[in-house]
């Protein structure tokens, strides 16, 4: 029976890497106002400047999108073309991660036609910064915001402003076939996962830690580096995140979520980023875990043996 065609829906996935990318991917598989009645790939595009866009377009399905070079960072530009593009293809609903005005401020009331659905993903912001880059203009209004981790509360006070309703959603990454080169790494027996998308003086960073928990004995001699940029992607790899003895990986959203969600031992390395606040995520994932620790031991200690059961 032929899929119904969904509306005609515009991914807005802005940013370097894979985050936002990966983001995006989680969340059509498993927010519900988002993993239903989606379109088909002649109905869906993935707007992206990353090199892995193409790749991620492929699996959602969606067609890829990339702005123009001669945009060159550009806001006007960038906003005049995108929404030459959207009235073009008549684009019926807006998912933007992340960013709620814009990557750089150039999503604005005035580019939509009428009755355009706009769908924020909203994760944590350095909101003062951001606010300084976009300006003041006329912000989109959006019809749903839909909050994937806690926000500060001014940036809580921003979208429910903006919104006319708002929700919250665990993601969960969509299954996925393990490549031949997981299966193969995985045979040799325990090691310790280095994973990253960032540049090559982050991905240094990540190996020397790596090495201190490895001479330390607080993880697996071997150590399988899994890095964006050096090889063949490998992604998302979910066969070797599954089977670390250890992951050692940034503190962005994905992998901060994705080491929470399988329970492993996660070393979080924080790293500084214009818009996106590391060093919180790291902390609030440090209190997490402290927290589970304490709730497992006082369940431990509570709970009766059997011989002393009554």
């Amino acid at each position: 029976m032929p899929r119904p065609s969904g509306p005609k829906t515009l991914l807005y996935a802005m940013g370097g890497g894979l985050g936002h990318l990966s983001r995006m991917r989680a969340a059509l598989f498993s927010a519900p106002a988002l993993s239903t009645s989606m379109g088909g790939v002649d109905h869906t595009w993935l707007l992206s400047a990353s090199p892995h866009g193409g790749a991620l377009a492929a699996m959602l399905p969606a067609t890829p999108l990339c702005p123009p070079p001669a945009i060159n960072g550009d806001r006007e530009q960038f906003r005049l073309w995108l929404m030459a593009f959207m009235r073009e293809a008549r684009i019926e609903r807006l998912v933007v991660d992340a960013f709620f005005a814009g990557i750089l401020g150039e999503l604005s009331a005035d580019m939509l036609s009428p009755g355009v659905e706009v769908i924020h993903l909203a994760r944590r912001l350095k909101l003062d910064r951001y606010e300084r880059r976009i300006g003041h203009r006329p912000l989109l209004p959006l019809s749903l915001t839909v909050q994937v981790e806690p926000l500060s509360d001014d940036h809580h006070a921003r979208l429910a402003a903006l919104s006319a309703a708002t929700t919250t959603a665990t993601l969960v990454d969509p299954p996925s076939v393990p490549a031949a080169l997981e299966r193969a790494l995985i045979t040799d027996g325990p090691f310790t996962l280095v994973v990253h998308s960032g540049d090559a003086d982050e991905q240094a960073c990540l190996r020397a830690r790596a090495a201190a928990h490895v001479a330390a004995g607080l993880a697996p001699d071997r150590v399988v580096e899994v890095f964006a940029d050096a090889g063949p992607l490998l992604y998302p790899a979910a066969l070797l995140w599954r089977e670390a003895g250890c992951v050692v990986s940034g503190a962005g959203f994905n992998a901060v979520r994705q080491g929470w969600d399988k329970g492993l031992a996660h070393v979080v390395v924080p790293f500084p980023r214009a818009l996106d606040d590391q060093h919180w995520r790291a902390r609030h994932r440090a209190a997490q875990t402290q927290t589970q620790t304490q709730t497992q031991t006082q369940t431990t200690m509570t709970i009766p043996t059997a011989a002393s059961t009554p």
